[in-house]
């Protein structure tokens, strides 16, 4: 939803009071997901088990998200209490490691897949930002932080 905006009510337009400027509103953990930045596979067409180190050759910036009309201090609020109440390990931005590897057994006649990726904390906001001058916006939406770069292997 796009931020809103709102004048001052009647009763405080041009009497020279003021609003304390704060922040207000709520997030909620919704499910994350491993964003992949390097995928790959093997294929074991042997009778016997293999061993083999699968390794990625990239590296990838990751950059917490939210709507792009939400106002700075919106986005500061969003984070900070996300931080707080969700996941302490939130980063504005992190990065996976080039060079990255992995060993993984592969059973005979078997496929293996290896994602590598950064798991991003998924989570849906509102708020309301009221200003000195008793004006507000208000918005509303889902965002997302990173957190943990992992491998995530399977069959």
């Amino acid at each position: 939803m796009p931020e809103t905006e709102g004048k001052p009510d009647a009763t405080t337009q041009g009497t020279g009071e003021t609003c304390p400027a704060k922040t207000t509103g709520t997030v909620r953990n919704i499910p994350n997901s491993l964003k992949v930045d390097w995928a790959d596979s093997v294929i074991n067409r042997t009778s016997g088990k293999v061993s083999y180190t699968v390794k990625a050759e990239t590296s990838k910036k990751f950059t917490w998200s939210v709507g792009a009309s939400v106002s700075g201090e919106g986005k500061l609020w969003i984070f900070a209490k996300v931080s707080a109440t969700i996941n302490g390990n939130i980063a504005h931005e992190k990065s996976t490691i080039y060079g990255s590897s992995i060993t993984v057994e592969v059973p005979a006649h078997k496929t293996m897949k290896a994602d590598r990726g950064m798991w991003q904390e998924k989570f849906s906001y509102k708020y309301k930002t009221t200003t000195k001058n008793c004006s507000w916006k208000s918005g509303s939406g889902t965002g997302w932080a990173p957190y943990r770069q992992a491998w995530h292997v399977y069959s």
